[in-house]
């Protein structure tokens, strides 16, 4: 109960709150690492199960959107987050099915995960979950037949939600995510879902590293995300991450031009609405332009 309470704090507005309860997590992921390096048995530890990890990794996702702190502390949002994720993928593939899987979860289990997607954000993902939880069985067109894919369902969940942080929010934000793709890449490499899971951290590096991101980004964030694409790269070869690179490419391009062909449609329906639209959004750009320009050369003057 105690550490279920932990796991709360990690999203409790106080900053100290927040600090002290990622701190306790951290010790405790170190005394499992500790407790595996002995041969010690650590499939009972309270926090090293899949619901448990999902909704930590939620947490600090949660964590995330909020105003990072230090450098020390977004260090920790990165390796809490990372082993969560790593752990997760890990412990969901070692099930021998997905219908063992539903059916071993007890109540506290489920409301674990319940309450993780809740902060995750997404409907789909959720009713998703639902679906397969209401009859503890393989659900027709849940997508969900083996470990491998109820692993790469979790997993990419949080993906998905870690790229949309990084386009939403500040180039803190963005590094934050960026880092915590380098850190896990190589521990989900060896996996076969990898290329899955290479796609959902490639769409935010491509868009960053290319100058698609619809905001101003500044050189250090985009020498980040160069770097982080290049290690992809590296670890999954240059074909397979042409392959990859290239249907994020023309994947957002289609979206470009149905989001353009959208906007003509309006423009043509709406003039009035189409009008104010692009006031409001060429004011908003402005605004964020400015800001960050007033940040750059604030960030020159102090070094």
């Amino acid at each position: 109960a105690i550490w279920m309470t932990i796991c709360k704090l990690l999203i409790h507005p106080h900053l100290k709150l927040r600090i002290y309860s990622s701190a306790l997590v951290s010790k405790y992921f170190a005394s499992v690492e500790q407790r595996k390096k002995e041969k010690l048995d650590v499939t009972s530890s309270f926090l090293l199960q899949p619901s448990r990890l999902f909704l930590i990794a939620t947490a600090f996702l949660k964590q995330l959107r909020m105003e990072p702190s230090d450098t020390a502390e977004n260090k920790k949002i990165v390796h809490n987050l990372a082993y969560s994720i790593c752990n997760l993928h890990v412990l969901v593939k070692q099930t021998t099915s997905s219908h063992q899987f539903w059916s071993s979860l007890g109540s506290c289990d489920h409301g674990a995960f319940l309450e993780g997607f809740e902060l995750l954000g997404s409907r789909k993902a959720k009713n998703t979950f639902l679906l397969c939880t209401a009859s503890c069985t393989d659900v027709d067109g849940s997508g969900l037949d083996s470990s491998e894919e109820l692993a790469s369902f979790f997993v990419s969940s949080l993906l998905k939600k870690m790229e949309k942080i990084a386009m939403q929010m500040e180039d803190a934000h963005m590094k934050i995510v960026f880092s915590c793709f380098s850190t896990i890449s190589p521990k989900l490499n060896t996996e076969a879902e990898f290329s899955t899971y290479a796609v959902h951290m490639l769409a935010p590096l491509y868009k960053v590293a290319e100058g698609f991101a619809g905001k101003v980004i500044s050189d250090e964030v985009k020498q980040s995300a160069e770097v982080t694409r290049d290690k992809l790269r590296d670890l999954i070869g240059v074909e397979k991450f042409v392959e990859i690179y290239n249907s994020v490419r023309k994947d957002l391009k289609a979206k470009r031009e149905s989001r353009k062909q959208a906007e003509k449609l309006v423009a043509a329906v709406d003039p009035a609405r189409h009008a104010k639209r692009k006031l409001r959004m060429s004011a908003k750009h402005r605004e964020h332009k400015k800001r960050k320009i007033t940040a750059m050369k604030m960030g020159r003057w102090l070094r």
